[in-house]
């Protein structure tokens, strides 16, 4: 594997133009020791991204706490990727190796890595197509410790379904057998800011949902974690979500615990909305909530790739008002509906879950559908 010594290298200047398209899913980096008396380490850098993107990882920059920034675009001999399909969705594992990497001494380094740009229309923060993914850890270099960073499983941004027990696999793991613990912490665009208005998926309007319970029915929805699995239970409205995780490690010195470093795991959870959440190929072939004083109409095919139909049997809708908005309320498309069918055009509107509402009147509908 190439070595590489991080203090000569020229670097060109980061800027965010660099990847203007969305696509990722979420990060971690990590470092493993290789000689505690010459402070030696393999650093690697995983993203996880969108199969569907013609933008690569590797167009970021990496600081690994000395020396000079590490601008990824052009380190792209040291990236190798894979595409791994989990429930007929494809994701694409990213990963840079640093191999051999010699840091100047013992002390405290804090690992970064940031890049342009999150995935669109994710429910709970803002204009995440315009923010980057920021994910850090903190690696405490001594010879006498002789540590490396917790380690996480392979694990992917699986899909999750309304009302069903979510679970991802961390299986978070010390190579020095330290004890770990596992914390939320708010996703980040920069060492020093959180992103826009992150709120937790539990605590994101459910405007559109009704009587959010989790699971089993008796209860709210919970979100929890620990070194092995992250469980929600249970998602309510469908959308992407996205959630960050520090790992923490503890060593027992001279009776006493001791906090060491940290890695971020930054992650994205996709909620679809199924038939009796059975699997990905059953997505619904329309999201009305029918309720008795609503005359019904069709939303058809769902998902879509921006063509579809909505389809008005009855006269009561005949002249409502059709809108159609993105998950974080941006209107894409309003007209006067016709009985029969009302054809769609969006194919310009990113992949995503989108609402459309019909008002006549006091009455209301909403249809929630999928763009692929």
């Amino acid at each position: 594997m190439k070595k590489l010594y991080i203090a000569g290298i020229v670097l060109a200047t980061f800027s965010p133009f660099l990847a203007q398209a969305t696509h990722l899913h979420g990060a971690e980096i990590t470092a493993t020791v290789k000689s505690c008396q010459s402070y030696e380490y393999d650093i690697i850098v995983t993203v996880y991204s969108d199969i569907g993107t013609d933008v690569e990882f590797g167009n970021g920059i990496l600081e690994l706490g000395f020396g000079d920034l590490i601008d990824v675009s052009v380190e792209g001999d040291f990236i190798t990727r894979k595409d791994v399909e989990y429930n007929n969705n494809i994701f694409r594992v990213s990963q840079l190796v640093l191999s051999d990497v010699i840091f100047p001494g013992a002390g405290q380094y804090v690992l970064t890595y940031q890049e342009f740009n999150r995935n669109a229309d994710i429910v709970n923060m803002r204009n995440s197509a315009n923010t980057p993914l920021y994910v850090e850890s903190k690696l405490v270099i001594d010879p006498l410790l002789c540590n490396s960073t917790p380690q996480l499983a392979d694990t992917l941004n699986y899909l999750a379904y309304p009302g069903s027990v979510f679970r991802q696999n961390l299986n978070a793991t010390d190579p020095d057998g330290d004890s770990l613990s596992v914390e939320f912490v708010p996703p980040q665009q920069s060492a020093d800011a959180a992103v826009d208005r992150y709120i937790s998926p539990l605590d994101i309007d459910l405007r559109y949902a009704e009587n959010p319970v989790n699971a089993e029915g008796n209860g709210l929805p919970t979100l929890t974690v620990n070194p092995e699995t992250l469980v929600w239970d249970a998602p309510n409205l469908p959308g992407e979500f996205v959630i960050a995780l520090r790992i923490n490690e503890w060593r027992e010195v001279n009776g006493e615990w001791q906090q060491l470093g940290y890695i971020t795991r930054d992650l994205l959870v996709q909620v679809i909305d199924t038939i009796n959440n059975l699997s990905f190929t059953d997505i619904v072939t329309s999201t009305a909530r029918q309720e008795p004083d609503k005359p019904k109409v069709r939303l058809f095919p769902n998902p879509n790739r921006g063509e579809f139909t909505l389809e008005i049997t009855d006269d009561t809708w005949l002249g409502a008002t059709a809108s159609i908005h993105n998950i974080i309320g941006s209107e894409i498309d309003q007209r006067t509906v016709k009985m029969g069918e009302n054809s769609y055009s969006i194919p310009e509107c990113q992949p995503g879950i989108y609402l459309l509402t019909l008002r006549q009147g006091s009455l209301q509908n909403i249809l929630r559908f999928v763009k692929r």
